[in-house]
């Protein structure tokens, strides 16, 4: 409700009463010294501000009026008795919508509202010569969602929270501006990157030869990409940008009538071939490799 903060008009030898508001101590005239604060006993006696949701004592209402009760509704001014003051959206008697908080101690907040609570997107400031402030959202008075916060040494979160805590993907700063952790966050504590899975081995560009007995087969393989050969195989050799792998596909002894120097010249022949033909010159390649290293 809004505060009379006129006298009434003296209208005659006699002083007449000032208005009254429901949130007002009763008037005192000069000649009623039956009251404690007329007659200096004590303050007077701060009454409930009726026209706000919980009916605060001593708190006192300026604005729009309306809905069941004849409550706070729409734009309006509230000052609370502990010195803080709001400005902005009622609903119901509450603060309710967009609006400015301004706390005794020099903090403020502006925002969205829902229930008396900072309750949405808003911007939380404390006073200079602090530069700390949390920007973004928040829900029954707690960071939570997306938001920034910056501290008065300088450093910086920006990122998830959840419960006023840092809580999701962020990333922190130290005063200096030195990154301390970025990735992933649980209850304000840093969590470790996880190890990589290993990529599931690519299947190799082209397998240009099989031979041996099929209970020690070989084969000789042309790697495109020199990250795509796989641990298992046994043993390797580096063609400029390609791999070419000689590896047991089936059992664990290297055929007699196959060498080490005989699978390197082979290799040799096929990354040749392949750079010169590609992979169907490669292919006749290694078909043949095997049948004239036979006669070796």
């Amino acid at each position: 409700f809004t505060e009379n903060m006129e006298a009434a008009a003296t209208t005659d030898a006699t002083p007449s009463q000032p208005q009254q508001t429901s949130n007002e101590p009763p008037a005192t005239t000069a000649a009623d010294t039956s009251s404690p604060s007329a007659a200096g006993g004590g303050a007077a006696k701060l009454e409930p501000c009726y026209q706000i949701a919980d009916a605060p004592v001593g708190a006192v209402y300026e604005g729009g009026l309306g809905g069941r009760g004849n409550m706070a509704a729409g734009r309006g001014k509230l000052a609370l008795a502990s010195g803080d003051v709001y400005e902005g959206d009622f609903k119901a008697g509450r603060m309710d919508g967009y609006g400015k908080m301004t706390y005794i101690d020099g903090d403020t907040y502006e925002g969205e509202w829902k229930c008396d609570e900072h309750h949405g997107k808003g911007k939380y400031t404390f006073p200079p010569p602090s530069c700390a402030y949390y920007d973004g959202e928040l829900v029954e008075g707690n960071a939570n969602g997306c938001g920034v916060k910056v501290w008065e040494d300088g450093s910086k979160y920006t990122g998830e929270w959840k419960h006023n805590m840092y809580h999701g993907t962020g990333t922190k700063l130290d005063p200096d501006g030195v990154v301390v952790h970025s990735g992933e966050w649980r209850s304000d504590q840093p969590v470790a990157a996880k190890a990589t899975k290993r990529k599931r081995e690519a299947k190799p560009d082209t397998a240009v030869a099989h031979f041996g007995p099929q209970e020690a087969r070989w084969a000789v393989t042309l790697y495109r990409k020199r990250d795509v050969v796989p641990l298992q195989h046994s043993w390797r050799a580096l063609m400029g940008e390609r791999h070419v792998a000689f590896h047991v596909s089936v059992g664990d002894d290297v055929p007699p009538e196959i060498t080490v120097e005989m699978a390197a010249e082979m290799a040799a022949e096929m990354a040749a071939a392949a750079e010169a033909g590609g992979e169907t010159a490669a292919a006749g390649a290694a078909a043949a490799a095997p049948a004239a290293r036979s006669s070796v």
